[in-house]
């Protein structure tokens, strides 16, 4: 199953949150890369779905696909900012979508499914020696990008 948990880092104890059977949804092959929406407070993970990569919505019933991701990629790190716009990145791309609480959620996705926009890289030079750093988005804060190695 895939499960998504909450963690108590005082005691150590987590509990499930979501859970997904994958012999009742096969055709969803990758959950990851999730964040909950201030919007809606509702958990929305970069899924595979068959051979291509989406925003999916996760509640109880299940997985709603919203929107599809660039080039039909997954992606192992995303955030959504404090306004409910949704950021991820793929190697060094940046990927943003905004207001996913309010697009239609969808089993099996229609052609005319809304795309997540590619709006730059993740790529940054730093230091007196511009070393290129490549790292993995955990948040977006006030329009700041905050990325880990």
């Amino acid at each position: 199953a895939y499960e998504l948990y909450s963690w108590d880092w005082a005691t150590g104890d987590r509990s499930v949150l979501w859970s997904l059977k994958k012999a009742d949804h096969p055709s969803i092959g990758l959950v990851n890369a999730c964040g909950i929406n201030p919007n809606d407070n509702i958990v929305y993970c970069i899924v595979k779905h068959r051979s291509t990569g989406y925003l999916g919505r996760l509640d109880n019933d299940g997985v709603a696909l919203v929107a599809r991701t660039p080039h039909g990629a997954t992606c192992a790190s995303a955030s959504f900012d404090e306004t409910g716009t949704f950021w991820a990145n793929e190697g060094a791309e940046l990927w943003k979508l905004s207001a996913s609480h309010e697009l239609t959620g969808w089993e099996e996705p229609p052609l005319n499914l809304p795309e997540l926009v590619v709006v730059g890289e993740t790529a940054m030079a730093h230091g007196s020696d511009n070393v290129v750093w490549r790292g993995h988005l955990i948040s977006m804060q006030g329009g700041e990008i905050i990325l880990t190695d």
